[in-house]
């Protein structure tokens, strides 16, 4: 029974931590996301512009707390017909599976409110 134990243990482990550092980086696709949601619509609108969107989204990240992702970077757009925010990072590490992929990006791209006749 003890050599079973040495083998299936530390493949139980594997596993656990990698479903963990999974779930994190989970978290940090739907903060990316739902800050790159926020920062479109300030930018869509009417009076708005690539830098408010990039600031509403910066002000989202720093109202959730955003502790699942590290290296955040937003980039926006804007012109006369469509605004689009990206919100890119990294998922932070659980520290003991480096080899998982955790780079997010997350776009969210829309029509510019305007007025016309």
């Amino acid at each position: 029974m003890s050599i079973g134990l040495v083998i299936v243990l530390p493949v139980l482990m594997l596993a656990l931590g990698a479903s963990a550092q999974y779930f994190v980086k989970v978290d940090a696709e739907r903060t990316a996301e739902a800050a790159a949601e926020e920062g479109a619509a300030a930018a869509r609108r009417f009076d708005g512009s690539a830098e408010a969107g990039q600031t509403r989204a910066y002000d989202f990240l720093d109202s959730v707390g955003n502790d699942s992702l590290d290296n955040v970077d937003v980039s926006t757009s804007r012109s006369g017909t469509e605004a689009s925010v990206t919100v890119t990072g990294t998922a932070e590490s659980l520290g003991w599976l480096p080899f998982l992929d955790r780079d997010i990006s997350e776009t969210s791209t829309g029509p510019v409110e305007r007025y016309t006749q």
